[in-house]
């Protein structure tokens, strides 16, 4: 998946593990890294469905249309994620399988 980021801030985190670790602390840091490979690494989000160890799930709300990938169940962080389509437009829909590109907007 081609995976995106909201602001610089975001992307040095999720790009530079010194940075996470000073931001977040070892274990988050470790972790939000592992997540982003498994992110870069598959074809669509129906692929992270079929790992329940981050536990994928769409938000409600005000922030429907947006997932969230857990960071590890005690440490209560997780990462949002806005699916895009191909013309990096936000989409909603029920088949997760046609999100292929992503915005990491919020750890």
């Amino acid at each position: 998946m081609e995976v995106t980021y909201k602001n610089t801030k975001i992307e040095k985190i999720c790009n530079n593990e010194k940075k996470a670790i000073r931001e977040y602390g070892i274990d988050v840091a470790k972790r939000l890294m592992i997540a982003i490979n498994i992110l870069e690494d598959a074809m669509c989000l129906k692929d992270i469905l079929q790992m329940p160890q981050y536990r994928l799930h769409s938000l409600v709300g005000n922030l429907k249309g947006i997932y969230a990938m857990d960071l590890g169940k005690a440490s209560g962080y997780r990462l949002l994620i806005i699916p895009l389509d191909i013309n990096k437009e936000r989409i909603i829909s029920n088949d997760m399988s046609i999100y292929t590109k992503t915005v990491c907007v919020q750890i």
